[in-house]
């Protein structure tokens, strides 16, 4: 491919990507709000926004993606649009790539265009779009090293994007250098090209290089590194995921048939995922083999079957650690591309069986993805009489489903009643998105309560709550997962018994019914 048909179609799938995009944030941009997860997102990027550093001052993944957001949130304003539109432009730069590499395997537009449909309806939740945004990413830089095996600039730009993935997590940053590693193997062993010390150090400077940013902060911000030292520990000690049953076909497919009132879509939606779940191993697996098996033309004449097998592979592990098809979606991109790659591989790409196939499997897929956004939903709900409504978020009108739009109502007339001070409200364990929807500053470091904490960090957060001179709490007795262990009160039972000594409940049947209103007894003093 020469350079003038290269930034043609760099040119042509940016436009397409933009437009696919926006059209998407168009049409449900203004639909849903999620207290917990994406709260926890946007508390993060606003707290960035205002001069907090991520880790170190607020509980958060590494700061890459919480100054991306910042930065779009500072020019346009700390509002859940503009968020939700940053994280949309990563979405259509994740897809760029994603479609430069889906060029190399078809020609036909119309195809390329369903295939930019799939990618983009299975790249959700929306407050997770890096993530597929950033396997899609790796594929690329992956095919680039191995179509330009003797290339130092491939290695070291492949090197740079695997340290600026590790700012967005350190999950990404071990997926993608591992990837790269092993791709650099079959590079230097498969084909045999040698030099190996060198291509590996040339990709090492640009990791460096790549992840200065991070490593900068480090050494200059105070207390940064003690708080990803802490937080790492933390990781280690409860796990990245709450562990889940894979909804594996044998498992979903009888459930599926024997619930009488679900629904064709979200049968459909389900359905595939479970399956999504089953081949994503294997077509990794057995594309891995065929790479052992064949020779250095192989290699190299299916480099993006070769590439997004491998990033797929050590993608595996954030899917299956909590196997629900928010997580599964958050990695498919390269099980999707390989897919598409597999035809290639074993010749049959000219078939016209494989043709109608694969173009009915991409269809299935695009209607089956549909279950998961929002604008679906808002449709359905209204043909059923249930329509959403409008609601005020911050500078924003979102339309949102009715039971949302009366919980923030309430919540937002508890909290202006009763608050005077930016961080004397206290609300757990999975509402952080509540703050800035209040203007308000989350009183402790801990934002969203899910792991068992230690008797220090327990301390430390008393400490801060006291400090804080509380006037409300809104505390909810969640058993996530139906497990009784992550209820609020047995994850943080140092503080939840410093809160029942120390705050009244008040009933209101204003909150949902698992959740309680406390004010204080008595107005304690800072410290004391």
């Amino acid at each position: 491919m020469n350079d003038s048909s290269t930034y043609q179609g760099v040119i042509l799938f940016t436009v397409f990507s933009v437009i696919l995009v926006g059209g998407g944030f168009f049409l449900e941009g203004h639909i849903g709000f999620d207290p917990a997860d994406e709260g926890f997102l946007w508390y993060g990027a606003t707290a960035t926004a205002s001069g907090e550093i991520p880790v170190r001052d607020f509980q958060s993944y590494f700061p890459g993606r919480y100054y991306w957001s910042a930065v779009w949130l500072r020019f346009l304003g700390d509002g859940i649009l503009n968020l939700r539109l940053s994280t949309s432009i990563f979405q259509a730069i994740g897809l760029i790539f994603g479609l430069l590499v889906v060029k190399r395997l078809v020609r036909r537009k119309p195809c390329i265009v369903l295939i930019a449909l799939l990618l983009w309806i299975w790249t959700f939740p929306r407050h997770k779009l890096f993530e597929p945004a950033l396997t899609m990413m790796a594929v690329y830089f992956g095919m680039q090293m191995i179509d330009h095996p003797e290339s130092l600039g491939r290695y070291f730009m492949a090197g740079a994007f695997t340290g600026v993935a590790a700012t967005f997590g350190p999950n990404h940053g071990l997926y993608v250098s591992s990837a790269f590693f092993v791709l650099i193997l079959i590079i230097c062993l498969k084909t045999r090209i040698g030099n190996m010390p060198r291509y590996l150090s040339v990709w090492l400077g640009g990791g460096l290089t790549g992840f200065s940013p991070m490593l900068a902060m480090i050494l200059i911000v105070p207390g940064f590194f003690e708080s990803i030292r802490e937080s790492m520990t933390s990781v280690f000690r409860t796990g990245t995921n709450l562990p889940l049953p894979t909804p594996w076909p044998w498992v979903t497919v009888p459930k599926v048939i024997s619930d009488p009132h679900i629904t064709f879509f979200k049968a459909l939606f389900e359905v595939t995922g479970s399956f999504a779940f089953l081949f994503m191993p294997i077509i990794f697996a057995a594309s891995l083999m065929a790479v052992l098996f064949k020779g250095p033309r192989f290699i190299r004449s299916n480099s993006v079957l070769v590439s997004a097998s491998v990033v797929g592979l050590f993608y595996q592990y954030h899917a299956f650690s909590r196997p629900d098809i928010g997580h599964l979606a958050q990695v498919l991109p390269p099980a999707i591309i390989a897919a598409i790659a597999i035809p290639k591989a074993l010749n049959i790409d000219n078939w016209k069986f494989t043709k109608f196939a694969g173009i009915g499997a991409i269809i299935l897929g695009i209607f089956s993805g549909a279950w998961a956004h929002d604008y679906f939903h808002y449709v359905r709900h209204g043909l059923a009489g249930n329509p959403y409504e409008q609601i005020r978020i911050c500078t924003d009108i979102l339309l949102v489903k009715p039971d949302m739009a009366s919980l923030v109502r309430n919540v937002g007339a508890m909290v202006n009643e009763s608050s005077e001070t930016p961080d004397d409200v206290f609300i757990a364990p999975h509402w952080p998105g509540f703050y800035p929807l209040l203007n308000r500053k989350s009183p402790v470091w801990e934002t969203y309560f899910l792991f068992k904490s230690t008797d220090e960090h327990q301390r430390r957060m008393i400490v801060q709550m006291r400090n804080s001179k509380l006037k409300l709490l809104i505390v909810g007795d969640i058993a996530l997962d139906a497990r009784d262990d992550l209820r609020f009160r047995n994850t943080h039972a140092l503080v939840w018994k410093y809160i029942v000594e120390n705050f009244r409940e008040f009933h209101s049947d204003k909150l949902p019914e698992n959740f309680r209103l406390l004010k204080p007894l008595r107005l304690e003093k800072p410290g004391s």
